[in-house]
């Protein structure tokens, strides 16, 4: 059995517990920060505006990107359509040009 103690006796052994207590619990919110948190409600409210001006800016998007295509299709149809012949006479002669880099790197080659 233990020693009974006296009141100040107790009430020092409770101040020493109280100190790490704090210690731990210290990094805890207070009620005064969580009075500047959001609530549920607070938070659903915001997402929904953000919901809405997202679709808002999709759609201002899709509008700006219709007239883009509208003003660029016949660039862009006349650019498939056109006849790629002009692109490859750059590289008629490519053959000719790459069997002399081989003779010159390589050697000349046996025909």
């Amino acid at each position: 059995m233990t020693a009974p103690v006296t009141h100040g006796e107790q009430h020092e052994e409770l101040a020493q517990c109280e100190a790490p207590r704090e210690q731990k619990l210290g990094h805890l919110a207070t009620k005064a920060d969580l009075a500047n948190v959001m609530t549920k409600a607070d938070l659903d409210a915001w997402g929904q505006t953000l919901m809405a001006h997202m679709d808002r800016v999709e759609e201002e998007w899709r509008r700006v990107l219709g007239e883009l295509l509208v003003l660029e299709a016949p660039a862009i149809h006349a650019s498939a359509t056109s006849p790629r012949s002009v692109s490859d006479e750059n590289h008629a002669d490519r053959p000719k040009r790459v069997s002399r880099l081989e003779d010159r790197v390589l050697g000349p080659r046996r025909r």
